[in-house]
């Protein structure tokens, strides 16, 4: 087991800060398993969101408003004519948002009910 247990116990942001570079005694690849850190979280650079989403999310939050039943298959279906929007990327977008369609949910009492009649 390499490194040690204080280096689990600081956050991911400090570890990463950590790792120098330029030292010319241990490499990265080293610093990064002393610290627990994957070579490929170190190196990773996180892209922003692109301008087509954003104008998605506009169009999506105008629509929210008018009709916060609508999920993503109607999304994806019938809402973002001219865009590219499937199914997954509009839950994902959705979820970036925080919205979520707001529909009469089963209780949990009645669904015993109904597979258990007879209890």
């Amino acid at each position: 087991m390499s490194g040690s247990k204080k280096s689990s116990m600081m956050t991911l942001d400090l570890r990463k800060s950590l790792v120098n570079k330029q030292d010319k005694y241990f490499t990265v690849e080293h610093q990064c398993q002393l610290l627990r850190i994957p070579k490929s979280t170190f190196y990773y650079q996180p892209i922003g969101i692109q301008e087509e989403d954003l104008k998605i999310m506009s169009i999506m939050d105008r629509l929210y408003l008018e009709d916060p039943t609508m999920g993503t298959r109607r999304y994806a279906a019938e809402v973002i004519r001219g865009y590219h929007l499937g199914r997954q990327h509009a839950k994902t977008l959705m979820q970036l948002m925080g919205i979520a369609a707001i529909y009469p949910k089963l209780m949990w009492m009645e669904f015993i009910v109904f597979i258990l009649p007879f209890c």
